[in-house]
């Protein structure tokens, strides 16, 4: 079974403001294991970005589970990163956009997101604000592409992961 989390990254309408970490509340995680690859769509160049897993505690207050720097996001197109997070069945994925970036977004039909000014990676039990009708173009799955395979399954077998 694949493990995946969020929305499709795609070019979008609108965009987001930028110094913000949202949390796309569009497809939580179907099941528990690695993220290894996210996949994101900005419409102003990312600077110094990070993704992450958050789970709710309660009503808008999540935690950060997991997270990344997967660093400077180009703009404009499909960008994909190798990452090694770790999820939970019903986690979220979530993403700082660094002082001046912007993500690809929709305001409309959307899951929702939860959003907070600043870096929240590695929060507990933070208070979100939300936004209803969102999707932010953001995703991440279990996909190990087959270049990667071949140099970090051997290793992953040596320390005993798999």
């Amino acid at each position: 079974m694949t493990i995946d989390v969020g929305a499709s990254a795609i070019d979008r309408a609108l965009y987001t403001s930028a110094g913000i970490t949202y949390v796309a509340i569009a497809n939580p995680a179907n099941a528990s294991g690695k993220i290894r690859r996210v996949q994101v769509w900005a419409n102003v160049a990312l600077p110094g970005a990070k993704v992450g897993m958050f789970y709710v505690v309660s009503g808008s207050n999540l935690t950060c589970r997991s997270y990344a720097s997967i660093g400077d996001v180009p703009a404009g197109r499909l960008q994909g990163f190798v990452v090694d997070l770790d999820i939970q069945i019903g986690d979220l994925i979530g993403i700082y956009l660094g002082s001046s970036g912007k993500l690809e977004c929709s305001t409309t039909g959307g899951a929702g997101c939860y959003y907070l000014s600043g870096d929240r990676m590695g929060c507990v039990n933070t208070g979100f604000n939300s936004k209803s009708g969102w999707d932010i173009s953001l995703y991440g799955d279990d996909y190990i592409a087959p270049a990667m395979a071949s140099s970090v399954l051997p290793k992953l077998v040596r320390v005993g992961i798999i």
